[in-house]
């Protein structure tokens, strides 16, 4: 069975509707069919409720309504909670690699916890560059 770690961008898509989380659903959607488990990065948690609770309070003020932060935070985390349900959970340990001496150490930390599963099995899927990334057997 083949694993996928989700980034930010990806659980985000899956809570809030934005450009290119059509996109986002069909992949998972795909990949779920084909037999794939789901992973989060545990160190990503506090950012995808800053990023959603941003996305919903935006989107309200889009919609002429008021969100206060404290509001969306709920609703974020409802929605997240809701969202990974099924997912299981991933951490990246500090001995696994200096990840603050890395360009972009969101990324290190990612990286660095798919090497937690045996080579071939886990990939990690993206929105960076614009598009969605994963392997093709999917």
């Amino acid at each position: 069975m083949k694993q996928l770690l989700l980034d930010v961008n990806i659980v985000v898509d899956l809570c809030v509707e934005r450009a290119g989380s059509a996109n986002t659903r069909l992949a998972l959607a795909l990949a779920e069919a084909s037999g794939a488990s789901f992973w989060v990065y545990t160190g990503s948690v506090q950012t995808l409720e800053y990023v959603v609770a941003s996305e919903l309070r935006g989107k309200a003020h889009h919609n002429g309504e008021t969100l206060t932060g404290t509001a969306a935070r709920a609703q974020a985390r409802a929605l997240l909670e809701r969202i990974t349900a099924g997912y299981q959970w991933l951490a990246s340990l500090s001995a696994e690699g200096p990840l603050f001496a890395e360009a972009d150490p969101e990324d290190a930390q990612l990286y660095h916890a798919l090497d937690r599963f045996a080579e071939g099995t886990a990939n990690l899927l993206t929105r960076d560059g614009g598009s969605i990334s994963f392997p093709l057997e999917y």
